[in-house]
């Protein structure tokens, strides 16, 4: 089981066992930065690398607004066009590249990293 600690919560990832290293590989965000995420040193304005952590750990909608909120990042809303695709990311447990590849097909602008 992980306990990733944000923003002094924790979230506890459905007995799935995840190591952090594997989850910043997957998420391809750079690791120090990826590291203080986790640590909750940043989170404000980083959306799109919450969301990234949150396609590497196979997170559903409500888990990833939970992380986001808990960043001060806010949610992830289905009227807003980029957020519909990143929720259907979701749902289809797709990788970054994938994500990135529909957010390009629909002439938005892909994850940050």
């Amino acid at each position: 089981m992980i306990w990733i600690f944000l923003n002094i919560s924790i979230i506890c990832l459905k007995n799935i066992i995840l190591k952090e290293a594997d989850i910043i590989r997957k998420s391809g965000l750079e690791r120090t930065y990826a590291y203080k995420i986790i640590r909750g040193e940043k989170g404000k304005n980083a959306k799109d690398k919450i969301y990234r952590l949150a396609l590497a750990m196979n997170l559903t909608q409500k888990e990833t607004n939970h992380l986001l909120s808990l960043n001060n990042a806010g949610d992830l809303y289905p009227h807003n066009a980029r957020d519909l695709i990143l929720l259907n990311g979701l749902l289809k447990k797709q990788t970054v590249e994938e994500v990135n590849i529909e957010l390009y097909n629909h002439d938005l602008e892909p994850l940050k990293d």
